[in-house]
């Protein structure tokens, strides 16, 4: 996996995949020296910013978040980079603004690219889904709720009955007549 940038979201970015298994994490930076530090932070290593591309035949996923103004990574760019592939799919996440890869990079075959919008989508999604179970979860809970206070009201009402009229206590029968 290659995390393109060095910034503070590549940063983050690098730290959570780490903190979730990732054991071979490449960094590359403009700045080799913000690389290498981000590199060692994370336990990754550090990738020299003009043999990023090359990286692109090792790894399976590319994380770019980068402060350029263009794209970083065109399909032209990417095809002689997928040569040496033998057929393995790539990922691209595109966290960056503006965008770090060219949209055209997504109809090329065995390339999967997500943009901040798409990746925006997905989570409104997982959002709405998660109020529907909410709401069902709520609705669960209230009818459990209004299970458990009747049946205290009616132990309530029983030990009233029975404060009441102590003689009822002592015969089931007699206090189910009431």
């Amino acid at each position: 996996m290659l995390v393109l940038g060095a910034g503070e979201t590549s940063e983050r970015t690098a730290r959570a995949l780490i903190s979730r298994g990732v054991s071979d994490l490449r960094v590359s930076n403009r700045s080799m020296d913000r690389a290498s530090e981000l590199a060692q932070a994370v336990g990754g290593r550090a990738v020299p910013f003009d043999e990023w591309t090359a990286q692109c035949r090792e790894i399976d996923i590319l994380i770019t978040s980068t402060a350029s103004e263009t794209p970083l990574l065109t399909a032209d760019k990417l095809a002689p980079m997928l040569r040496g592939r033998l057929d393995r799919p790539l990922f691209i996440i595109d966290i960056a603004v503006p965008r770090d890869v060219d949209p055209s990079v997504n109809e090329m075959e065995g390339v999967y690219l997500y943009d901040i919008d798409s990746i925006r989508s997905v989570a409104e999604q997982s959002l709405a889904l998660r109020r529907k179970q909410v709401a069902a979860a709520e609705g669960i809970i209230a009818e459990h709720v209004a299970d458990f206070v009747d049946s205290i009201s009616r132990g309530l009402n029983r030990l009233s009955q029975t404060a009441e009229h102590p003689s009822l206590g002592e015969n089931p029968l007699r206090a189910s007549e009431l």
